[in-house]
């Protein structure tokens, strides 16, 4: 069940922030800062004939645990809003803000829109990109984020914050990524960093954790750190029209059978491929086809502060390749040796022409 809050920042018309008192209120202290413009929660709020707005703003405004406390309250108006603490509990970092709204259009998606039992809905407001823990999304690697990312990333750019992410299935990338900037430590602890673990039953050449073959132009994967589980790419694209990338702060783990990066074009297309602050390691099992980075026919594509360890090959661009400060190590990791395995290591092959 729900508490009013009790105090809560408003945006006066001249930019400066007052503080606020509700009346009858006994929830914790909640701040919205960095200029948070109420009006855009609540629909417009008007003094009362005292001049407070305490009044209406203590029947407009609940909050709750968590995601099921708000959909079970019957006694949600249209017009109002809600404040969540959590998706699933108070202090999972899914809390959210909802307008409360009577739209039969909208449709339940369990993250962005909700349906209430009296028959309104929960509208999620948002602000230039939505934290995916308000989704639904656990960062535990307990439950797959597949199909939740690839319902919401056709709308939304999304932040994942720092935790280990469950992927079983590809997700389809449509609009901006970010995390929290990766480490090149291994992705077996959650630390500081945003890590997505395959939990792929099998993988193939033509598949990636990220697919970011339908991608908008101008788009940005920034602080991503993947674990690779078996042939499966860390990121694959295969690009049917001109798609402006910037990859930046990526560490990719695990590379097998398949390839950290590997980005594919129809044609030749100018300046789509940036990618800056890039790790890639292989494996200790030493495969014979593990690429880094593997880019075909896409025209130009710059590189800059490329890492790559423990691949059988560094680097393969069959594109023009504009870049600077490469680091290539095609040594086994862990200090393993096979004679085979190295006759075959390369640490990149380049050339303009087509495979």
């Amino acid at each position: 069940m729900s508490d009013r809050i009790k105090k809560i920042k408003i945006k006066q018309a001249d930019g400066t922030m007052s503080g606020y008192y509700p009346i009858g209120a006994d929830a914790q202290n909640i701040d919205f800062d960095n200029g948070f413009n109420l009006d855009n929660i609540v629909g417009s709020i008007n003094p009362d004939e005292s001049g407070n707005i305490a009044t209406q703003l203590s029947k407009s405004i609940k909050y709750y645990d968590c995601v099921a406390d708000m959909k079970a309250d019957t006694t949600l108006n249209g017009g109002g809003a809600a404040r969540t603490l959590g998706y699933y509990e108070p202090g999972d970092g899914g809390g959210a803000i909802y307008n409360i709204v009577d739209d039969s259009s909208l449709v339940d998606d369990g993250g962005s829109v909700h349906d209430l039992e009296n028959g309104l809905k929960a509208k999620l407001v948002t602000n230039g990109e939505v934290n995916v823990l308000s989704l639904g999304v656990k960062n535990d690697n307990s439950i797959d984020i597949s199909s939740i990312i690839n319902t919401h990333t056709q709308k939304y750019n999304l932040y994942f914050p720092a935790g280990q992410y469950k992927v079983s299935n590809e997700i389809y990338v449509k609009h901006n990524i970010r995390g929290e900037y990766f480490s090149r430590g291994r992705a077996n602890g959650i630390g500081d960093a945003t890590y997505f673990i395959s939990a792929f039953s099998s993988g193939s050449n033509s598949t990636g954790i990220l697919n970011i073959s339908n991608i908008e132009s101008g788009f940005n994967l920034k602080g991503i750190a993947i674990k690779c589980k078996d042939s499966e790419n860390g990121i694959y694209g295969n690009m049917t029209g001109h798609r402006f990338m910037y990859l930046q702060d990526i560490a990719i783990y695990n590379v097998s059978e398949g390839n950290g990066i590997y980005i594919k074009a129809n044609k030749f297309y100018s300046r789509m491929v940036y990618l800056n602050n890039i790790t890639v390691f292989g494996t200790s099992e030493k495969y014979s086809n593990s690429t880094g980075i593997r880019i075909e026919t896409t025209g130009d594509v710059r590189m800059s502060n490329i890492e790559i360890m423990g691949c059988c090959i560094g680097i393969i661009s069959r594109a023009m390749t504009y870049g600077d400060n490469f680091h290539i190590w095609g040594g086994p990791l862990q200090g393993q040796d096979n004679g085979s395995w190295w006759a075959n290591i390369t640490s990149s092959l380049y050339s303009n022409s087509s495979a």
